[in-house]
């Protein structure tokens, strides 16, 4: 250890904080050359200040001791190395029962692999969790609420949605409506999914105990002042008018796994890889036109695997990240979420990526499959399975 101290002492010495400042080069040194005694005020008003008057003078010495603490921990947060010097304060010195000052070598935590994960949004000050609210519609005489998943307005303007939806139901909704949509219809956003509202509480959770960061929870019809800030979406470009936003940006044309827009419960795959074919092995499978079509159709009484999308980019325009968890399906989205919440889950997703821990990519996009169980228990998911990774 006194080998491992002297060479991280060199190295401090040599730092811009200690420089400039004699006393504190003379009490780093006196500190490590005792670094197994309790060294007192007196020894340092001796030693280190080298004065002779019988009564010490405390409050030179804690000011003294305060600025090589200070200095110590701005080195070693700015170093990142693994180990660094350290002062114990007051309160660390009560705790463990060892009286005076001293030396000691810390040894930073290692990160776990959630946390390298999350890192990019950890770092910002402005985590925003931005959630979608889809529009559905209320017949103002039946007193009910309606929606379909493949109709998702921009706006809740009366006439532009209700148009919307005669645009791609118009013959079925004229039998039960007549012609009088507009006049019955109000395009409402009263509801999020459950899986959604859960994730948020995840995520939440999460940064708030391993980041000691609480974000912000905005719905994506009234997110206002992106800039700065380090988003994570949830939704699908259906229902989450940012993560669509993001997705149509010059930044994000690169991207290959997108939800379909032609059909709810699967996604798009541009140039699918043999792997990614082979992750796809049971699944519904179509191509057309360079363009694989990935998901399951299944009756009410059968499991259904339902794909999901995590989309990690740069913040257009700016030096911010965004991720993006999207699927149709705000189970598979839960699923998602806690997993890349869990330690060992990631760990497997990472390592069946083919990246290192701290090697995650700036950019990358990753495939997902879950499994959800038959209409009656709907609410239960499985572990997504890992179909394809990309990066960027």
């Amino acid at each position: 250890m006194a080998q491992d101290a002297h060479e991280l002492v060199r190295k401090v010495l040599k730092s811009e904080a200690l420089k400039k400042s004699a006393n504190l080069r003379k009490l780093l040194l006196y500190l490590e050359k005792h670094m197994r005694d309790e060294i007192t005020a007196d020894d340092i008003w001796e030693e280190v200040f080298e004065e002779t008057e019988a009564e010490t003078d405390g409050q030179r010495v804690r000011e003294l001791a305060f600025r090589l603490r200070s200095a110590l921990k701005d080195i070693a947060a700015d170093s990142g190395n693994e180990e660094f010097l350290r002062m114990p304060d007051a309160d660390e010195m009560q705790e463990d029962g060892k009286k005076g000052f001293r030396l000691l070598i810390g040894h930073r935590r290692q990160k776990r692999v959630t946390e390298l994960f999350w890192k990019p949004h950890s770092m910002s000050d402005n985590v925003r969790l931005i959630y979608a609210e889809p529009i559905f519609y209320y017949d103002i005489i039946s007193l009910g609420y309606f929606r379909y998943l493949d109709t998702d307005p921009e706006t809740t303007r009366n006439d532009l949605a209700v148009k919307e939806l005669e645009i791609r139901h118009g013959d079925e909704l004229k039998k039960i409506f007549g012609d009088k949509l507009v006049e019955r219809l109000r395009p409402t956003r009263v509801y999020m999914g459950i899986g959604d509202a859960q994730s948020l509480e995840r995520l939440s959770g999460w940064f708030e105990k391993r980041a000691l960061i609480k974000p912000t929870k905005t719905a994506s019809d009234r997110v206002s002042g992106l800039q700065g800030s380090c988003p994570i979406l949830i939704g699908s470009e259906r229902t989450n008018v940012i993560i669509k936003s993001f997705l149509k940006s010059e930044d994000g044309q690169k991207f290959c796994y997108r939800s379909s827009p032609e059909r709810i419960g699967h996604v798009d795959i541009r140039g699918a890889t043999d792997q990614e074919r082979k992750g796809m092995t049971g699944y519904d499978v179509f191509e057309k036109d360079g363009i694989t079509l990935f998901g399951q159709a299944a009756t009410i009484s059968q499991v259904r695997d339902r794909p999901a999308v995590v989309t990690r980019m740069r913040m257009p325009g700016t030096k911010g990240t965004v991720t993006m968890v999207s699927s149709d399906s705000t189970v598979a989205i839960r699923e998602v979420v806690f997993a890349l919440t869990d330690d060992n889950i990631t760990e497997g997703f990472v390592e069946a990526s083919g990246w290192g821990p701290k090697d995650i990519p700036a950019e990358f996009e990753m495939l997902l499959s879950v499994r959800i169980a038959p209409a009656h228990f709907e609410h239960e998911g499985s572990i997504p399975k890992l179909i394809g990774t990309r990066s960027y």
